[in-house]
């Protein structure tokens, strides 16, 4: 990217928003599995309904981003920045998990060098091994997105290199065959081919209508995304909850991206809070497993009959919160964003006072 500016900040804001449902859904629903299943299982699936959304969004927020700039770099720009904001971060993760695994044997599925390099080399869904760091799975994911949006673009601009398109092209059809949440990632793609139509359709909307299409198609995602299998509108659920939920997240994100950050959601998520979290999203959401696992681990080690269930759950979030703000915060100023800007020169940060474009 060019410069903060090129961020859209209530975009930015939302991609905070993502990374905090991902990590409420996992370590509630990892308090349940492993360290009292009384509290919170009646809300358990809804909790894993909201994790999943999160990396949707962060799929939607992607292609988005991803199209534009494939559109703006030469190959050379293009992956270094893409190497530089992911694979550090990755590799740290992958390393930790993979050494500490090897000595403790935790999970004996993930053992052996054959598992480490097709981490390391994003090949775990092609070979069927599995990921190693908790979450890395997505990451593999956008890295191929990533590949195949850019030579796709780079081929339909100067149309050269024929044989890699075609390769690119057979990956992306692969990836939306087998793997539907690929739709996300071509949805943010729509939306930012169509970014100027959109627009200049949206000068004749007023501030009153995009308020209330966000709020209405945020309500109704809600509403779909925290049901489960309680959703009882339709006979056909899954299918409908396929169709709708892309569907509606694409309007709101339309209405998000082209309502020039005046709607009471665009102001929410452009606080200089969600934008922090926006900032630290990657590395929140790769360092919060290792959180929660010593936080349950001490929860689990230091109960007592006498502390109420209530008590302890709510000691085990704050425990949680608390060590992962913690982690988050040093690991990606020091680490992920000093890599980066050493690299590349730029920062992974948002300004907050930046206005989004």
């Amino acid at each position: 990217m060019t410069g903060v500016k090129k961020f859209n900040t209530p975009f930015h804001g939302l991609r905070g928003v993502a990374s905090l449902m991902v990590f409420f859904a996992h370590i509630i629903n990892g308090y349940v599995l492993h360290v009292d299943s009384n509290i919170g299982a009646g809300w358990s699936e809804t909790f894993s309904n909201v994790g999943v959304f999160g990396v949707e969004i962060f799929f939607f927020l992607s292609g988005f981003v991803i199209y534009k700039a494939s559109l703006r770099s030469d190959v050379k720009t293009f992956f270094t920045h893409r190497f530089w904001r992911i694979y550090p971060l990755f590799l740290l993760f992958t390393l930790i998990f993979f050494f500490v695994n090897e000595v403790l044997r935790i999970e004996l599925g993930k053992l052996g060098v054959v598992n480490l390099v097709s981490n390391l080399f994003f090949a775990d869904l092609f070979f069927n091994t599995p990921s190693l760091t908790p979450n890395a799975w997505s990451i593999t994911y956008e890295i191929w997105y990533y590949i195949t949006t850019f030579f796709i673009v780079s081929f339909l601009i100067n149309r050269t290199n024929k044989l890699l398109f075609s390769v690119v092209s057979l990956i992306a059809i692969y990836f939306i065959v087998l793997y539907p949440v690929t739709i996300y990632f071509i949805l943010g793609v729509l939306l930012a081919i169509s970014e100027k139509n959109m627009r200049y359709i949206s000068r004749e909307i007023g501030l009153y209508k995009h308020n209330f299409i966000q709020l209405t198609s945020l309500i109704f995602l809600i509403l779909v995304v925290s049901s489960g299998d309680e959703f009882t509108w339709s006979a056909i659920h899954e299918q409908f909850s396929i169709l709708v939920i892309p569907l509606l997240l694409f309007v709101f994100m339309t209405s998000l991206l082209v309502s020039n950050s005046e709607t009471i959601i665009s102001k929410f998520l452009s606080t200089n809070l969600l934008v922090y979290f926006g900032n630290v999203s990657f590395t929140l959401y790769l360092a919060h497993p290792y959180s929660y696992y010593i936080s349950r681990h001490l929860v689990n080690k230091y109960k007592f009959d006498f502390i109420p269930d209530f008590i302890l759950f709510i000691i085990f979030l704050t425990l949680t919160c608390v060590l992962t703000i913690t982690f988050t915060f040093y690991l990606s100023k020091y680490y992920e964003n000093y890599i980066f800007k050493k690299m590349t020169g730029k920062s992974i940060y948002l300004n907050v006072k930046a206005k989004s474009s």
